[in-house]
């Protein structure tokens, strides 16, 4: 069951930075691809992953060391975040806007997601916390 876990922690570093990494595009013409593979595919998959360490139990705190990296992928990952949070939230711009700083991807219209990728996002670093917190405090006795 531990080297699930393990496993599982290794994905949580994938997780995270995925979350952060959507600023790693071209914008081309208004591309928001990574945007919406981060929303329609890594959302969900970071879900399961969360699940699955909050769900299975903690025998040991052998794998509290592979929760650090958290320490600095999260604050990374919501710093971008908070940009989009701002940008298409709350002002309601286009992503390649916020990505480029200019305003001239607005004319490309806003999909109906938009509005939601950040607090999803804000939602799974919540849960990243909550979930590396629960392996530093909460750890089993095993019977």
């Amino acid at each position: 069951m531990w080297v699930i876990r393990a496993i599982l922690w290794l994905l949580s570093w994938i997780g995270v930075l995925s979350i952060g990494a959507v600023i790693a595009t071209t914008c081309t013409q208004g591309d928001h691809d990574s945007w919406s593979v981060s929303f329609f595919v890594l959302s969900p998959v970071n879900l399961a992953i969360i699940s699955g360490l909050l769900l299975m139990p903690r025998k040991s705190r052998a794998l509290v060391p592979l929760t650090i990296p958290h320490l600095v992928l999260v604050p990374i990952s919501f710093t971008v975040v908070c940009q989009y949070f701002i940008g298409t939230t709350i002002e309601g711009h286009h992503f390649c806007s916020i990505h480029s700083k200019e305003l001239e991807f607005d004319s490309y219209g806003i999909e109906w997601w938009y509005r939601l990728w950040a607090p999803t996002q804000f939602a799974l670093l919540a849960f990243y916390v909550f979930a590396t917190s629960a392996e530093w405090k909460r750890t089993e006795v095993a019977s």
